[in-house]
C-alpha cells in the first residue's frame, strides 16, 4: 500500500512526552502521551482532517498509520506499528522514552 504522505510533520519529538506499548486484541498498539501545547494543536489539525491518515514515521521510516477519525482533544495517540515482532515494539518505546525524556529535559 502506498500512503502519499505530507513532508510537514504533525506532530515532532518534542511533543511527546511518552509512549507505551499497549497490548489489543488485534496485536500491539503505542500510545502516544503529548504536551498539553501538542494536544490543543493536535486537536485542531485532527477536526480540519476527519478520515485523512496519520503516519508515524521513525527516523524518517513510516512504520505505523492511523486514520484520524474524529477531534482528538485527549492528548493521547493510538497507533499499531509495522514491527516484526513485540519485542521490536518494546525496544522501540524504550528507544522513544529516553529521547523524549532527553528532549523534555533540554526544553525546561
Amino acid at each position: 500500500i502506498r500512503v502519499p504522505m505530507n513532508p510537514k510533520a504533525v506532530l515532532l519529538a518534542q511533543d511527546i512526552l511518552g509512549a507505551m506499548a499497549v497490548p489489543t486484541e488485534h496485536g500491539t498498539w503505542l500510545t502516544f502521551q503529548l504536551t498539553s501545547a501538542a494536544t490543543r494543536d493536535f486537536y485542531t489539525t485532527s477536526m480540519k482532517n476527519k478520515s485523512l491518515r496519520l503516519v508515524l514515521s521513525v527516523n524518517g521510516v513510516p512504520i505505523g498509520v492511523t486514520t484520524i477519525t474524529t477531534g482528538n482533544n485527549t492528548g493521547r495517540i493510538n497507533i499499531y506499528p509495522e514491527l516484526k515482532d513485540d519485542n521490536d515494539v518494546a525496544e522501540l518505546v524504550k528507544d522513544i522514552n529516553a529521547t523524549c525524556a532527553d528532549i523534555q529535559r533540554r526544553l525546561k
